[in-house]
C-alpha cells in the first residue's frame, strides 16, 4: 500500500525511504485523499450510466472510468501543488463543485425509479385535469344544446297539438277541417 501511495502522487518509493515517518504518513494521507473521491466517482459514473441512462454495463464501466480519471487528475494535481491562499480557495471551490455534482448524480442514480414514478404520476394527474376541464367546458355547452333541443321539441309538440286541435275543431276557431287558420298554423 505504501508503494501505491507514493506512485499515486508521482514519487519514487526508493527516494522516500530516507524521509521521516511523518513525511511518509503525509504522503499516504494525501494518496488516500485522492483515492477515495476517485473510487466514489467511478461508482457514481457507473450507477448514473446503468440506472439512470439505462446503458450497458460495459458502457457504465467506461463512463465510470472516465469520471474517475478526471477526478483522479484533478485531485492529484491539487495534492501535489504547494501554494498559498489562492490554492486553498481553488481547492475549496473545486471540492465543493465536485461534491455538489457528485451528490446530484448519486441522488439521481439511486432515486431514478422514484423520479420516474413521480413524473408519471404528475403527467397522469395533468392529463386527468385537462380531460376534466375539457369535459366540464363541453358539458356546459352540451347541456345548453340539450336544453335548446328540449325547448324546440316542446314548441313543436305544442304547435302540432294546436294544429291538430284546429283541424278536428276542438281548439282555435272551433271549425272542423283544414281551413285557412289550420294551414297558417302548419306553416308556422
Amino acid at each position: 500500500m505504501k508503494d501505491l501511495s507514493y506512485r499515486i502522487l508521482g514519487d519514487n518509493p526508493e527516494n522516500l525511504k530516507n524521509h521521516t515517518p511523518q513525511s511518509r504518513k503525509k504522503i499516504q494521507a494525501l494518496a488516500t485523499a485522492v483515492i477515495i473521491p476517485t473510487v466514489l466517482w467511478f461508482i457514481t459514473g457507473f450507477l448514473t450510466a446503468t440506472t439512470m441512462l439505462k446503458l450497458s454495463v460495459a458502457t457504465g464501466v467506461l463512463i465510470g472510468s472516465v469520471c474517475a480519471f478526471i477526478i483522479f487528475s484533478l485531485d492529484r494535481s491539487i495534492a501535489i501543488i504547494n501554494g498559498g491562499i489562492v490554492l486553498i480557495i481553488f481547492r475549496i471551490v473545486i471540492g465543493g463543485a465536485i461534491a455538489f455534482i457528485g451528490s446530484i448524480m448519486i441522488d439521481s442514480a439511486f432515486l431514478s425509479d422514484d423520479i420516474d414514478y413521480y413524473m408519471n404520476q404528475t403527467s397522469a394527474q395533468k392529463v386527468t385535469e385537462t380531460i376534466q376541464a375539457i369535459e366540464s367546458k363541453n358539458s356546459l355547452a352540451f347541456n345548453e344544446q340539450n336544453q335548446l333541443i328540449a325547448q324546440r321539441y316542446n314548441d313543436l309538440k305544442a304547435a302540432t297539438y294546436n294544429y291538430n286541435a284546429e283541424i278536428d275543431g276542438t281548439g282555435g276557431t272551433k271549425r272542423y277541417g283544414k281551413g285557412e287558420v289550420a294551414i297558417a298554423k302548419k306553416t308556422n
